[in-house]
């Protein structure tokens, strides 16, 4: 498999687009809130970039695995079986790996996107919009105050993403403490594989991506549309 590493993102794009709206004074500290963002981005989509690869390399190597399980015992390998057999097993772990690694890196971009947004707009006090979670708490009372004009589906796309990537990356991988949980990696026929902490299930991150993909548009859009009242045109 092809080393793969992603180099645009739509923060970029945006931060383009973005550039000759704000002074000269203020454009170092644009950089700053925004690099940030584009850095977990890219590495959002480099690895999903490597997952699909993965992917790819997965099809070649499962069917010949199913077809040996499917086998009757015992079971007995030949040489270039047993070479099949570890191909599919580290493709496996390797999936496994990205899968973890893309809700890790999904979770830290979504914080990112709270952080940068409370450094455009200033903090408003009791209404801390400094992680993701707490940007879907807080969101009304934090655009109220400022106030920012925002499309009414900006709570839906909020609460959806801290469900299905924080809830997941939080209760699923970082601080699962179930003794007896049952983990692994499992699969269907035309499915992509998926992790299972039992009896939870990870996405398609295909899926995911478009979600965080739309909610991204979603935000530089009301950046824009609620520029006047940047904090960072002061400088």
């Amino acid at each position: 498999m092809n080393f793969v590493y992603v180099t645009d993102t739509k923060w970029q794009t945006f931060l383009r687009a973005e550039w000759d709206h704000y002074p000269p004074h203020s454009r170092n500290e644009l950089c700053h809130v925004v690099d940030p963002v584009i850095h977990y981005e890219r590495s959002l989509r480099t690895v999903l970039a490597r997952h699909r690869a993965l992917l790819d390399e997965f099809a070649s190597v499962s069917g010949a695995f199913t077809t040996f399980m499917q086998r009757p015992s015992p079971k007995t390998a030949t040489a270039e079986e047993h070479a099949g057999l570890s191909r599919h097993g580290d493709t496996t772990a390797l999936i496994h790996l990205d899968v973890e690694t893309f809700y890790l890196f999904a979770k830290i971009l979504l914080d990112r996107i709270a952080i940068a947004l409370e450094r455009w707009f200033g903090p408003v006090r009791k209404a801390s919009i400094a992680s993701h979670s707490k940007l879907t708490k807080n969101f009304a009372t934090y655009a109220a105050a400022i106030p920012l004009e925002a499309s009414s589906d900006v709570g839906g796309r909020l609460n959806e993403l801290r469900k299905r990537v924080s809830d997941f990356r939080d209760y699923q991988i970082a601080h699962e403490q179930g003794r007896n949980t049952l983990r692994g990696t499992k699969w269907a026929a035309g499915q992509e594989p998926r992790i299972f902490v039992a009896p939870v299930e990870s996405e398609s991150l295909e899926t995911l991506m478009e979600m965080i993909d739309a909610y991204i548009e979603c935000v530089t859009t009301m950046i824009a549309i609620n520029r006047g009242r940047s904090r960072l045109l002061v400088g």
